[in-house]
């Protein structure tokens, strides 16, 4: 345990300690329907996630904390994500919204399993690995997909997941955007409008 808090007063680690400070400001605009701010408090994280790694490396400044702080602030992160959009999910008038909401307690599960885990094998005095290419990509997909799926258009903000009719007489879901849905603006460039 000594050796843990050896040179740990590093650039990265004060990284990752700020991106798990910023996991209850983001929550807090995420449930206050703030979605604009929720995003750039996402993306700021999501930078110093990046950041902090590149500075450890190229600089020498890997820690046995940073190792355990750097999981932890993504995985703290994924599971904040994950319970306020099951929230926002289950909360909402749509039955399909609603039924999907069972996809982020899924995935708050597995995030759970993962940080006990790693709980356990901190207890028997096993440190977990470094971190592979395939979990940062994870991680960044995790990010992103929750950026698109909480993003307004024009910094229009909405409370709740919306429904609407598209040029393409399909049912449109999404969310705190009043303007467009991201799904037609993605089938408007090979599907012509009906």
């Amino acid at each position: 345990m000594k050796d843990l808090f050896k040179g740990c007063w590093t650039i990265p680690n004060l990284l990752s300690l700020i991106r798990i400070l910023l996991i209850p400001v983001f929550a807090v605009l995420f449930y206050n329907g703030e979605y604009g701010w929720a995003v750039i408090t996402l993306v700021v994280s999501g930078i110093s996630d990046f950041l902090d790694g590149k500075i450890a490396r190229r600089f020498n400044q890997v820690s046995a904390l940073g190792k355990i702080l750097d999981p932890v602030a993504d995985k703290l992160t994924q599971i904040t994500l994950a319970v306020l959009l099951f929230i926002s999910f289950y909360r909402a008038e749509d039955a399909n919204l609603k039924a999907f909401s069972w996809v982020f307690l899924v995935f708050i599960v597995k995030e759970f399993l993962m940080v006990a885990g790693g709980a356990v094998m901190l207890a028997c005095g096993i440190r977990p690995g470094a971190a592979e290419i395939y979990g940062k990509v994870a991680t960044f997909l995790c990010n992103y997909d929750s950026c698109n799926c909480i993003r307004p258009r024009g910094w229009r903000f909405q409370g709740n997941i919306h429904t609407s009719r598209c040029s393409y007489d399909d049912t449109c879901y999404y969310f705190g955007n009043t303007n467009s849905c991201s799904i037609c603006e993605l089938s408007s460039r090979n599907v012509p409008p009906v």
